[in-house]
This record gives structure tokens, C-alpha cells and sequence, in this order.
């Protein structure tokens, strides 16, 4: 448990930096760093799981850029490649980056439905942000929603809540 905390504390501190998600990330190495340069015996699994994530990425990234495009209908040019549910060597499941060309109707009909989901979440944050917007507009002098919130008396909470009703 003390394990976590010390890297809960290393994350908070990060964190709290108020920069960009790339500056935050290498923090977060060198903090990583040093704390294997001390022996702690944490630092290193969570090094090594954070390498793999940015691998994964790496992967990914190098089979979209080698794959077929095609042109959409809206006119963007869009890799034929989706995620697609496999079993994997443990019997477990994971998403795999896979031509199209691949998918079976099952494949297709899970993707739509992600996809349906992706949809619906987006809307969620449009209507957080109009919500979000209209609170500020009642608080013009407010340069943050945190300030907004403040002058409202209330919280993003109960704010997003009442909004939705």
C-alpha cells in the first residue's frame, strides 16, 4: 500500500503541473527514473508497463501508416483499418488493429456499434461544453470554469446534473 502512495504522490505532482500532456508524461519518466535509480521497488514494473503502452502505440502507428487508405464520403482520406475484438494466447480478449478486408459481419456489426457508443459520448462532452459555456456567459468576468463555478456558488457536479435535466 505505501508502494502505491509514493507513486499516487509522483502522479499528483505531475500532475498538478500545469502544462501539456507531453511535458507531464516525460515528468513522470524522470520521476520514474529516479525512483529506480533509488530502489524503489515499484519504479520498475510501472516503468516497464508504461513502455509497453508506448509501444503498443508505436506498433499501432507503424501498421496504420504502411495500410490501404480510401477516400470517405466526406471527402477525408481514412485508413481501411479498425480495431478488431481477438482472443488472445490466454484465452483473454484484446483489440487488434486489422485491415478491414479481415472483418467478419460480426466484426462489422461490433464495430458500428462501437462506434455508435464513440457517437453517443461525444454528445455527452458537446453538451457538457454548451453547458459548461452557458455558465460562463451568466459569469463573463470568469476566465475559468473553476472561477465561474465559484461565483455561481455550486459545482461541476451538481452544474452538469441540473443541466441535464
Amino acid at each position: 500500500m505505501e508502494e502505491r502512495a509514493e507513486y499516487d504522490e509522483l502522479l499528483d505532482e505531475v500532475c498538478a503541473k500545469n502544462d501539456t500532456t507531453g511535458t507531464r508524461a516525460a515528468a513522470l519518466i524522470d520521476g520514474l527514473d529516479d525512483a529506480v535509480q533509488a530502489h524503489r521497488p515499484w519504479a520498475l514494473p510501472v516503468l516497464k508497463d508504461l513502455a509497453y503502452v508506448g509501444a503498443q502505440r508505436a506498433v499501432k502507428r507503424h501498421a496504420r501508416r504502411r495500410a490501404p487508405s480510401a477516400i470517405t464520403k466526406s471527402g477525408r482520406d481514412k485508413v481501411v483499418m479498425a480495431g478488431r475484438k481477438v482472443t488472445t494466447e490466454t484465452g483473454g480478449s484484446a483489440y487488434q488493429q486489422e485491415q478491414l478486408t479481415l472483418f467478419t459481419r460480426e466484426d462489422l456489426q461490433a464495430m458500428a456499434t462501437r462506434a455508435g457508443q464513440q457517437i453517443k459520448a461525444e454528445r455527452d462532452n458537446i453538451e457538457w461544453a454548451k453547458a459548461l459555456l452557458a455558465l460562463m456567459d451568466k459569469h463573463p468576468s470568469a476566465a475559468t470554469v473553476a472561477d465561474a463555478l465559484r461565483a455561481e456558488g455550486t459545482t461541476i457536479e451538481a452544474w452538469l446534473e441540473a443541466s441535464a435535466s
